[in-house]
């Protein structure tokens, strides 16, 4: 058997982005991306991680003749940050067998090979084996990283199956584990090693994170999940909960960095331990580690008010910099302003506007003018729909969102691909039930907005079609497809307000269908050709050089220019409608739910209905007669064509008769007695003739 080399790295190495070993002639295999121990240490707050040994970490390769171990075993063990030494230190041979879980011969990988001996005579955990050093080092608090399969052989490595039977085992008291399989190189990880590709998939692995009720060795941990002692790390128990925070990729420093963000239902934990509660918990503690006295006692008021709804992000932005830049502020107070507007009652009624024209022409000035007449008390009057990724990030209670130049395709997108989702946002009716909850960075809030004015390039039936699913599109053959909807008034009642811009003017199109309460959807009643010109507003107003009385200028012209689209949403929504108490709701629909009964007729409407039914017998009894007239006409006309047929007929059997004598009569005076059989008729130019059959050859006699 070949002895491993051992080869010393120095302990400040950076975890799995620097550069690792592999085979001559093969690629890395560093495969996972876990945090390194300096990166890991300097998380706000953590403690109770080990410093690195002062002696070297010892990584097992194959292919030496000489091993060689540190003096202190507990060192050779000692935690290199998360990095898995089964990933990121254990280079696996670039030779295979065809089978080499049953194949232990010198071009098997090595570590697999070794796994191959444990229970055997040649046990590598026995005293003076290449793993015997993990019998001793352990803890109760452990991370397990492994590849699911050899990235140059395909073998096998672990399995999820085989990660639940090792959970199962007797000892456990707490776990968690995930399987990464999004995650790719990023440029950090790229500019350390050259080999690798920015972007490029990484091989899918686990990371599973334990805690224990007692001490147990690396080996005997390793044994549990059948792997080798290198993909097993023991961790002080502080960092159990941070081990936990690394799964999902949650942390801002795994964010920043680039790499995936794994959703909360990827993680696997152990039945009925509610692990995303502790680990918030344990997240706010370890952040106000990091905070003053005073800065806590603000932090604690600023929940309280944003938890309520007293205070918006905004208002703690601009009033306590320090506070809302303090480490974790920023995201807790998101969280508890996001869980506030989840639980607010949605709004009755929301109007959309599309706001369509070229580009260049205003659009979004007519919008931004538009949505601060519709919230002009407001700090922030209006949202701005992002990218499609982070659509409703920041969203904080706003009631206007402006989604800036998009069309129906990059909406569906900005909902998820998510029809129901984006009707569901643009439905003019919600109710406790129908909350719009929608996706933000670690979290989910409502949408409680009451307008959304689109502003895009595509007309309006365009764009309104494609809401609905019809649109048009070339396939690879060049051939032109059209996709089509059945329903296209689920789109158009949702749009009651149309805003056509021109350079310098615009016009309100009033769907009649939700003016009316009709189904008219697809008709407008239109306002056409009104002046507007918010671009040279603003180029003119930038030479007033006294701020308010500009912001003030500008406000008055953008209020007189949108004044008829308000109209027409008042005409809409009843803004403008007397008040009414709620006896005058109630006595109006005292009849709800109650069977329709049709009321007693007038003397009037009974004579008049006798009369009818006069009329209608009369016409029913004159048209009647004339029904037997004519049926007595077209049966003598009948009759008299089929005595005329019968009569043609006789005629026709007698003219053929009489031509047949004469035409035998001709041949028995010529003594031509044999052809006489052979007499028939035969119609030429519609006249009978008696005729002999035409011979089919010259031969024929």
């Amino acid at each position: 058997m070949t002895s491993p080399t051992i080869t010393t790295f120095s302990p400040t190495r950076e975890g799995p982005s620097a550069p690792t070993l592999a085979p001559e002639g093969g690629t890395p295999s560093c495969e996972n991306d876990c945090l390194s121990t300096a990166e890991w240490n300097e998380k706000q707050g953590f403690e109770g991680i080990s410093e690195q040994p002062k002696n070297p970490v010892v990584l097992v390769v194959p292919g030496s003749s000489a091993p060689t171990f540190p003096c202190n075993s507990n060192d050779n063990a000692r935690d290199t940050g998360l990095v898995s030494r089964a990933v990121g230190s254990v280079v696996f041979g670039s030779e295979t067998t065809k089978n080499d879980w049953n194949d232990y011969s010198e071009s098997t990988p090595e570590a697999l090979r070794f796994l191959g001996l444990v229970g055997t005579d040649e046990d590598p955990y026995r005293d003076g084996g290449p793993w015997a050093y993990a019998n001793e080092p352990g803890g109760r608090v452990f991370m397990i990283t492994q590849n699911l399969s050899h990235p140059s052989t395909g073998q096998t490595l672990i399995t999820t199956e085989q990660v639940g039977k090792a959970l199962a085992k007797k000892g456990v008291k707490r776990f968690a584990w995930i399987l990464h399989d999004k995650d790719v190189y990023t440029s950090a990880e790229v500019a350390k090693n050259s080999a690798l590709v920015q972007g490029s998939p990484k091989a899918p692995h686990v990371h599973v994170v334990i805690q224990r009720s007692s001490f147990a060795s690396i080996a005997q941990v390793a044994r549990a999940f059948g792997v080798p002692p290198q993909c097993v790390e023991p961790k002080p128990p502080s960092a159990f909960l941070d081990l936990v925070e690394y799964l999902t990729h949650e942390n801002p420093k795994q964010q920043a960095a680039g790499k995936h963000l794994y959703d909360d239902s990827e993680v696997h934990a152990s039945k009925g331990w509610d692990w995303r509660t502790d680990l918030e918990e344990h997240k706010i503690a370890r952040q106000e580690k990091g905070l003053g006295k005073a800065l806590q006692r603000r932090r604690k008021e600023a929940a309280l008010k944003v938890a309520g709804g007293e205070w918006s992000l905004d208002h703690v932005r601009k009033h306590d910099l320090e506070l809302w830049s303090a480490p974790g502020v920023m995201s807790h107070l998101k969280g508890l302003r996001a869980d506030y507007l989840a639980s607010l009652a949605p709004p009755l009624e929301v109007v959309n506007f599309y706001v369509f024209g070229p580009g260049g022409v205003g659009k979004d000035l007519l919008a931004h003018a538009l949505a601060r007449s519709l919230n002009p008390t407001a700090e922030k009057p209006y949202f701005t729909v992002g990218g499609s990724n982070v659509s409703f990030e920041d969203y904080d209670g706003e009631e206007v969102i402006i989604w800036s130049d998009f069309r129906a395709s990059t909406m569906l997108d900005a909902c998820r691909r998510d029809r129901g989702l984006l009707f569901r946002v643009l439905g003019p009716y919600r109710d406790a039930s129908e909350k719009v909850i929608v996706n933000v960075k670690g979290s989910h809030t409502q949408l409680v907005n009451r307008v959304n004015i689109v502003t895009g390039p595509d007309d309006y039936k365009t764009f309104l079609n494609g809401l609905a699913g019809e649109y048009a599109y070339t396939n690879r053959m060049g051939v032109k497809v059209v996709q089509t909807s059945e329903n296209k008034d689920q789109a158009y009642r949702r749009f009651p307000l149309i805003i056509p811009v021109q350079e310098g003017e615009f016009s309100i199109y009033v769907n009649l269908g939700f003016l009316n309460g009709t189904r008219e959807y697809d008709q407008y009643e239109r306002h056409e050709r009104l002046r507007h010109n918010l671009e040279l507003l603003n180029r003119r107003c930038q030479a007033i050089t006294d701020a308010a009385e500009r912001e003030s200028a500008i406000r008055q012209i953008e209020a007189r220019t949108v004044a008829p689209i308000l109209e027409q949403r008042a005409r809409l929504t009843g803004s403008d409608d007397e008040s009414v108490s709620v006896d005058d709701i109630l006595s109006e629909f005292a009849t709800a739910g109650q069977k329709i009964i049709e009321p007693e007729p007038t003397p009037e409407e009974i004579e008049a209905g006798e009369r009818a039914e006069a009329n209608a017998r009369t016409w029913a009894v004159a048209h009647q007669a004339l029904d037997i007239i004519e049926a007595d006409r077209r049966a003598a006309e009948y009759k008299a064509a089929e005595e005329r047929r019968k009569a043609n007929e006789l005629a026709r059997e007698q003219r053929e008769r009489e031509m047949l004598a004469a035409k035998k009569a001709e041949l028995a005076a010529a003594g031509q007695l044999d052809l006489i059989p052979k007499v028939g008729i035969e119609y030429i130019d519609g006249k009978p003739r008696a005729t002999l059959p035409r011979p089919k050859n010259q031969w024929d006699l």
